[in-house]
């Protein structure tokens, strides 16, 4: 079979020569809802809602609502179900004022004897923790519920075991198409978040943050802007000029608040972060000196490059330059 490129670059999905953006996304996920019954199955029982008649819904793109503006996705089945999808490609959920327009706009739907549902789409973490603490469970009275993209992959997974083999490949090309487009993390992924670890105090009373990974066997950063959005496989700690551990997170949660996860912590209200909980250390054989890297700087490294090279910072250029080749 040959092979296709476009701009240089091998088309592994149709979706593809439509672009790499929002747009493109949804024109997708819209495409296999109306290909795929099982898929709409499968997505209302992820949402928690009645399934759509897949002989009289109605999927829209793009529709344009007046002074509500355009939906990305809407599925409408007469007297049954009035959702609208607001996908986003990125972790950030839409504006309050958006989902407040696209809440009037089901307010306001001619068939009221529909139920309405307002459904944002966007990264999550794997455990799809940070999305559900992103959003409001209703605006002005209209549910509101969450759907990441990892669970439109499930539904596809799960939609896929009853599906013909056209549709089967609609499913697998939506698959191939997202993940391409989000860089989704795979779960078996080696790479590692390398970090400096300081021996200053969090608590009143003098808890340093190594004995958080020393004692606790934890650690924590914000949820936000030049941290892992997603939580990594592997983790590393450095310090005194060379690395020291490497842990597997066996578990996270996001927490708001210290209280009841450390006996020393306070109750106090803080900015979203992730809470790890570390799997034993992977210790060095041997000194593996920290390199080219300033005081606090944060990198990723392959494990087996970060256990064999003789610097962390030599690791993680040969991780980008293993990346690139491929």
């Amino acid at each position: 079979m040959p092979e296709l490129l476009l701009r240089n670059r091998p088309v592994e999905s149709v979706f593809e020569l439509i672009g790499h953006n929002e747009n493109s996304l949804t024109f997708a996920l819209g495409w296999c809802l109306k290909e795929a019954p099982d898929l709409l199955r499968t997505i209302a029982g992820a949402l928690g809602a009645d399934i759509p008649s897949p002989d009289r819904a109605t999927v829209l793109l793009q529709e344009f609502g007046g002074k509500h503006g355009f939906t990305d996705i809407e599925v409408r089945d007469p007297g049954k179900a009035a959702w609208i999808f607001e996908a986003k490609i990125g972790f950030a959920p839409p504006s309050a004022d958006q989902l407040q327009k696209y809440a009037d706009r089901l307010k306001e739907h001619k068939d009221q004897a529909a139920a309405p549902l307002l459904v944002v789409i966007a990264q999550s973490d794997r455990r799809d923790l940070w999305l559900k603490q992103s959003v409001p469970n209703e605006i002005s009275g209209i549910p509101l519920t969450v759907l990441s993209w990892g669970q439109v992959l499930r539904c596809c997974d799960e939609a896929y075991a009853n599906a013909s083999n056209h549709v089967k490949a609609s499913l697998r090309q939506l698959k191939a198409f997202v993940q391409k487009v989000l860089h989704m993390q795979d779960i078996e992924s080696n790479q590692v978040y390398v970090v400096s670890i300081s021996n200053d105090t969090w608590d009143p009373v003098g808890t340093t943050f190594r004995a958080v990974v020393a004692e606790f066997s934890k650690y924590f950063h914000p949820v936000g802007p030049g941290w892992p959005k997603q939580p990594p496989n592997y983790i590393a700690f450095r310090w005194d000029g060379r690395l020291q551990s490497i842990h597997h997170i066996d578990d996270y949660v996001i927490v708001s608040n210290m209280q009841g996860h450390f006996p020393t912590a306070i109750d106090e209200e803080i900015n979203p972060h992730f809470l790890y909980t570390l799997g034993p250390p992977i210790q060095p054989t041997r000194p593996v000196r920290t390199g080219d890297i300033f005081r606090a700087g944060r990198v990723w490294a392959a494990l087996d490059l970060l256990l064999t090279c003789g610097t962390i910072s030599e690791a993680s250029q040969r991780t980008k330059l293993r990346q690139e080749r491929a």
